[in-house]
């Protein structure tokens, strides 16, 4: 998992700078079927019922926090473009990547759900 141009900067200048950032009331997983960079935002399926899912985090202990529920994308109708990256956002729609991370190509096809399970996303400052 690695954090996004714009939480780093966000970050640094809430700490060194007295800048103030508010964090997201909820976060959001958004699939990518493109690879995922520090600056880029997901290319997310579009329709057979794609949406963001709302992902929960669990308090962070020594620097490491891990997702506390599962988040679930059901696909109806036709195939997605086959996923290859993941971002958490601060939005349910457009928004901005907090943290991104690329996976193993999935195709997820009508009827198939894409399951992230707990725990399977780990964040960390070290």
């Amino acid at each position: 998992m690695t954090m996004s141009t714009y939480l780093s900067t966000q970050l640094l200048n809430t700490v060194f700078d007295s800048v103030s950032y508010t964090a997201p009331a909820n976060c959001y997983v958004a699939l990518s079927t493109t690879e995922m960079s520090a600056s880029a935002a997901p290319t997310e399926p579009v329709g057979n019922n794609y949406s963001r899912g709302e992902v929960v985090f669990s308090t962070a202990v020594s620097g490491v926090t891990t997702t506390s529920a599962d988040v679930s994308f059901s696909c109806t109708g036709n195939t997605w473009p086959q996923v290859v990256g993941c971002a958490v956002m601060d939005a349910s729609t457009g928004g901005n990547v907090l943290v991104w991370f690329n996976i193993l190509p999935r195709t997820v096809a009508a009827g198939e759900t894409l399951v992230i399970a707990t725990g399977d996303i780990t964040v960390s400052i070290l």
